[in-house]
Parts: C-alpha cells; structure tokens; sequence
C-alpha cells in the first residue's frame, strides 16, 4: 500500500512558509546546479506555457533542472486542456447518440485535463491556495537567471 494523504510539500515550499525546523527533513536528495532546459520536443502550445510560467518558477525558485520533465508534463497537460476549451466552446454540453441525449465526451475530456492541469500547478506553486502560506524573503532580481530558462 502506499502513502496515504495529501502529498508532502516540496522542503524549499516548507522553507519559504517558515514551517519549524523540526518539520523539514534535512536530509532530502538535492538536484544538481544547473540550468532548466526547455525541451525541443514540447508540442507548440506546451513551449508556449513554458515560456509564460519558466520565468515565474525561476524567480519564485521553485525549479530545478531535476524538474524539466515534470514542468515538461504540465505544460503538454495545458496545451491539451487549451485544445479541448476550443473544442468544448464550439460544442454542447449534451449530444445526441442513436437518438438518445448523452452527455458530450468533450466535457469530460476537459474536466479530466482541468484536473491534471491543477494538480502540477500545485506542485510548482503556480496555483494561489498553493502559494497562501509561502513567505518569501525578497531580493532583487534582474531576469538574467530566467534568459537561461528559456534557452533550448
């Protein structure tokens, strides 16, 4: 059986929410420094949510290069959930099968990527229930760091 309940916060999150020092696990793997390569193989609309949400991951540090794939991932989540608002905003939201009222897959579809989408938002912070308890300590920052972000 695995792990019950919500999953743990990311140590740098728990860090920036002043979570007691008895709390953080001090012996958590740390990724390597290093620059966070966009993929060459995002589809179109992913490299365009990359390229919104990196800079903002960057600045709030809440990225490393240990996260590509899983940045990766959301964006492709966004990218299909943006393919299935058109799809949903030309449609009904009940259709007709073999002369029966059915509910439309299209809403469903939406729902399920809507769902995706939120749940890698919360890991990175990108959601405003997941950054309420963050307290950040701020620095000045210039946007040389998130240059390298969108490099690839």
């Amino acid at each position: 059986m695995g792990r019950r309940g919500p999953a743990p916060a990311p140590t740098r999150l728990k860090l920036l929410k002043g979570t007691e020092p008895g709390r953080i696990n001090t012996n958590e793997p740390k990724p390597l420094a290093g620059p966070v390569v966009k993929p060459d193989w995002l589809s179109p609309r992913a490299s365009e949510e990359w390229d919104r949400v990196g800079p903002h991951l960057e600045h709030m540090r809440t990225l490393t290069g240990a996260d590509e794939m899983a940045l990766a991932v959301y964006c492709e989540a966004v990218a299909r959930w943006r393919g299935l608002a058109e799809v949903v905003a030309k449609s009904p939201p009940v259709i007709q099968r073999e002369g029966i009222l059915v509910k439309n897959p299209a809403y469903s579809q939406i729902r399920d990527a809507a769902i995706e989408v939120r749940m890698y938002a919360r890991e990175f912070g990108l959601t405003p229930s997941a950054r309420a308890g963050i307290r950040v300590e701020h620095y000045h920052h210039d946007g040389a760091d998130a240059s390298r972000l969108l490099s690839g």
